[in-house]
């Protein structure tokens, strides 16, 4: 009994081991794609351009310093560069080296104004002695002629230069010429009421314009002027003050006494040729005012022809002397021009060093341009090869993940 209990046991032990077992099934991992590479663009490295600073082209100082223009017509700036244009001399006049008077000499009417002024710049003063420039200046022989601007020694210990005398009275204009008195002598005008010698024009001569311009004395109008018009000044301002003023049209300038050896130059608004009104200082020495510069390129006439003949109280300086004057006035020129054309030359040396400058500096701008270029280029095709790579990554972690599912 006991046997058979046993073998019982022992089958069904054996039973219940060979009963089938549950499947447990695992879950599969799910997969996740790898976070996508950042691919960063390294910088682009951009050369800055070299700039060189063009040289300062340093403009030569006039031989005279002088205080500037003052426009006051909402100020205005100068406009030097829109005159500077050629007038040339009239045709009937001429020019002579006049030998001037001493003492003072003969009042004359005159029955037409003296042209505008003409531009003659001192030559170089001579050296020892106690040397007056003598300014070039209208004066009437028989017509207007120019009285070239010379260096001249006082004719006798103690004298000195008196400046011509203008004056518009009544309908037509009282003359004295410039003379030699003694220092210290005051210029008294001739006396209204009288009646003065009239030299005629000579035969042949064009008769000019009336004066036009308030009564009293005057100086003639700037170089490049319309004919007949006067511009009232002090007496003995020199002639040469208004050379660096601007051409008028009609009257309403004039010259009025100044401080610290100059004068000042009013226009007001539409009396100038561009009709900006003017306030202008220039200097009332003869030497600095005939140096300053010229607003109108307006030479002297040419020189008398040797047939010239003067009227009876103007007499000429010597042959001799003319001759030495002109080599000077010669001399003077071609120094001028020969500063000229240094001027011209260094503005020229100027120009090319700027456009080498210029050029340089576009060859560097066109290089950089050319390399950020090239480099954006390659920038793009490294982000577009990054691009294909990421791509290709996606579709073949995508691939792995069908065949794992099947």
């Amino acid at each position: 009994m006991d046997r058979l209990k046993g073998f019982a046991l022992s089958g069904a032990l054996t039973m219940s081991a060979c009963a089938p077992q549950p499947v447990v099934y695992q879950q599969q991992p799910t997969y996740q794609a790898p976070p996508a590479p950042t691919y960063t663009p390294q910088p682009v490295y951009q050369p800055q351009p070299v700039y060189q600073q063009p040289p300062v082209y340093q403009q030569p100082q006039p031989a005279y310093p002088q205080p500037q223009p003052v426009y006051t017509n909402n100020n205005y700036p100068p406009q030097d560069s829109g005159y500077y244009e050629d007038v040339p001399p009239p045709v009937d006049s001429v020019s002579v080296y006049v030998e001037p008077p001493i003492g003072y000499p003969e009042p004359i009417e005159v029955a037409y104004a003296p042209p505008p002024m003409r531009v003659e710049p001192p030559y170089a003063q001579p050296y020892g002695g106690e040397y007056y420039w003598v300014g070039g200046f209208w004066y009437w022989d028989g017509d207007w002629e120019w009285s070239r601007g010379h260096w001249a020694l006082a004719p006798q210990q103690g004298y000195v230069w008196y400046e011509p005398y203008y004056e518009h009275r009544g309908t037509i204009v009282v003359f004295v010429t410039g003379h030699w008195d003694r220092r210290g002598t005051v210029f008294v005008a001739p006396p209204e009421g009288r009646r003065y010698r009239n030299y005629p024009a000579r035969a042949g001569v064009r008769v000019g314009a009336p004066p036009e311009g308030p009564q009293g004395s005057f100086v003639p109008a700037p170089p490049g002027s319309r004919q007949g018009i006067i511009v009232p000044a002090p007496i003995g301002t020199p002639p040469a003050v208004v050379v660096s003023a601007p051409p008028v049209m009609r009257t309403g300038m004039i010259v009025r006494p100044g401080a610290g050896g100059n004068v000042t130059l009013y226009a007001p608004a539409g009396v100038t040729r561009d009709g900006r009104a003017l306030q202008a200082f220039a200097p009332s020495a003869p030497q600095a005012a005939a140096a300053q510069q010229a607003r109108v390129n307006a030479p002297p006439p040419q020189l008398a022809p040797a047939s010239h003949q003067p009227g009876p109280s103007t007499r000429l300086i010597a042959p001799a002397q003319t001759v030495e004057i002109e080599r000077q006035n010669q001399a003077r020129q071609a120094e001028a021009e020969r500063q000229r054309e240094q001027q011209r030359t260094a503005e020229q040396q100027r120009q090319q060093q700027q456009q080498g400058t210029q050029q340089r500096t576009q060859q560097e701008q066109q290089r950089t341009q050319s390399q950020q270029e090239q480099q954006r280029l390659q920038s793009q095709q490294l982000q577009q090869a990054n691009q294909q790579r990421l791509q290709q990554d996606q579709a073949r972690m995508a691939e792995q993940q069908r065949a794992q599912q099947v």
